[in-house]
């Protein structure tokens, strides 16, 4: 049984890789990991040493310790149940086309979303 913080890891790599667009065979590409090892480490099916979490981070253009952000609030459940969410296709497409856009229209994105989830409630 993988340990749960393999598994959190992988998590996190899997969503900077499709926010940024990226294929496990780019990301493989950057690192020397091949592209079967990025799906097992992202299904937390392997670990990943010091020296991959390094070079995949670099790969990413993100610090090594966002890969560990949130993990201690996994143990109560409410980050996982919001990492489960960002991990579903829409919601990664829908953050990807977001950081596509101009700062000057992120805001504008952000207000309509806000209005609409007020006039559903």
């Amino acid at each position: 049984m993988p340990h749960h913080a393999d598994v959190y890891v992988g998590r996190r790599i899997c969503h900077c890789r499709w926010v940024l667009g990226m294929t496990q065979d780019l990301l493989a590409s950057k690192t020397d990991l091949s592209a079967t090892d990025i799906g097992r480490i992202e299904r937390g099916e392997i670990s990943l040493g010091a020296g991959g979490m390094f070079d995949v981070a670099v790969a990413l253009n993100i610090p090594v310790a966002f890969l560990f952000e949130g993990i201690q609030g996994q143990a109560a459940g409410g980050e996982e149940q919001r990492a489960e969410i960002l991990l579903e296709r829409d919601a990664m497409e829908l953050v990807r086309a977001y950081y596509a856009l101009p700062d000057s229209h992120r805001k504008g994105l952000l207000d309509l979303a806000q209005t609409l989830r007020n006039a559903a409630r």
